[in-house]
Order: structure tokens, then sequence, then C-alpha cells
């Protein structure tokens, strides 16, 4: 419970500062490799509670999952001991498609 008002005052502080500063703001969710194909409900991971957090706040969550299901289904590995080249393109991915609907270029 301490460890969940400490993250989340720090990521209302980092919010505050980035957008302060005139920039966009948003989570990017990085899955652990045993979980990110669970239902979020499943996962052992801060994934529902970073999804409550964003919602609650109005910040922008970028998750990966369908990127990496899309991925998966190709027959590609998106992690052996950390992100595999596919698994860094399938984030990378994730992130643009969000820049892109953000308004980036």
């Amino acid at each position: 419970e301490h460890a969940g008002a400490v993250a989340e005052a720090v990521l209302l502080k980092w919010r505050r500062a980035v957008e302060d500063s005139g920039r966009k703001f948003a989570v990017l969710y990085v899955p652990r490799g045993s979980e990110w194909h669970k239902p979020t409900a499943l996962q052992d991971s801060w994934k529902a509670w970073l999804e409550a957090i964003c919602r609650v706040e109005g910040i922008a969550l970028i998750d990966p999952t369908d990127r990496f299901t899309a991925a998966a289904a190709r027959g590609e590995a998106l992690f052996a001991d950390h992100f595999t080249p596919a698994g860094h393109r399938a984030f990378a991915r994730a992130f643009t498609d969000w820049y892109r609907r953000a308004g980036g270029d």
C-alpha cells in the first residue's frame, strides 16, 4: 500500500514537471515476458494499478499488448531474458502509434 502511494506521488510529480515544461506526458507500460499475454486481472504486475491511476488522473497509458499479440501471432519471439529485436520493434511501434495519435510528427 505504501509503495503504491509513493509510486503514485512520484508519477504525478513527473507529470507536473513534464507538462509544466510544455511537453506531453504518458506512461509506457513495460510488460514482463511471463505476464503480458494474460488478462490484466490475472497478471502478477503493476498493469492494473497503472491503468487505474492513469484513468483517474487522465494520463495516457501506452500499452504494447496489442503489438505484442500481433507479433506473437506471426511467430516472433518477444522475450529472451529481455526484449528480443522483435520485442523491441513491437514496443517501439506501440509508442509510435500513440505518438502519432497524440499529434506528434
